[in-house]
């Protein structure tokens, strides 16, 4: 009869350095950004009201789409090395995110108020918070993230 052999610690180790690198290697790392400026960061869309999950999904993603391009934050995915060394496989890249601008929230919240009275919400109301978390790394320029969470009712 086939035994199954026991888990050597060679096999241990190996998944656990692989499970260690994948988990190094998803940090978001920004590049391009406007130094000492607010750039956006993260752009979020929090709804209110009674709608099943399917609708409300649907609601987020057009609603998502009328977002004025300065509030777009565009991610792709590259394999990074810095001259220090190794910096992570496929790692999510934020290049040249757009400098943070109210007027850029404020007629996103026009383009967003149309599409609800479109959809037949006319008794809606939309408004913006922006947040905005100060990075200091050694021998980096300030970052200014800022996170802009829009609230629909």
């Amino acid at each position: 009869m086939l035994e199954a052999k026991p888990q050597t610690s060679l096999t241990t180790s190996i998944a656990v350095s692989v499970l260690l690198l994948i988990v190094v290697s998803c940090k978001v790392v920004p590049k391009n950004y406007p130094v000492d400026k607010p750039f956006v960061w993260e752009t979020n869309i929090k709804i209110e009201g009674n709608f099943t999950k399917e609708e409300r999904d649907v609601l987020e993603t057009q609603l998502r789409t009328q977002l004025d391009d300065s509030m777009k934050v565009k991610t792709s995915y590259k394999l990074i090395s810095f001259k220090k060394g190794y910096a992570g496989i496929n790692r999510p890249i934020r290049e040249n995110p757009p400098a943070f601008d109210s007027l850029g929230a404020e007629r996103s919240v026009i383009f967003m108020n149309a599409l609800l009275n479109k959809l037949g919400y006319l008794r809606n109301s939309i408004t913006y918070d922006p947040d905005t978390t100060i990075v200091n790394r050694s021998g980096l320029p300030t970052q200014l993230r800022t996170t802009v969470n829009f609230y629909v009712q």
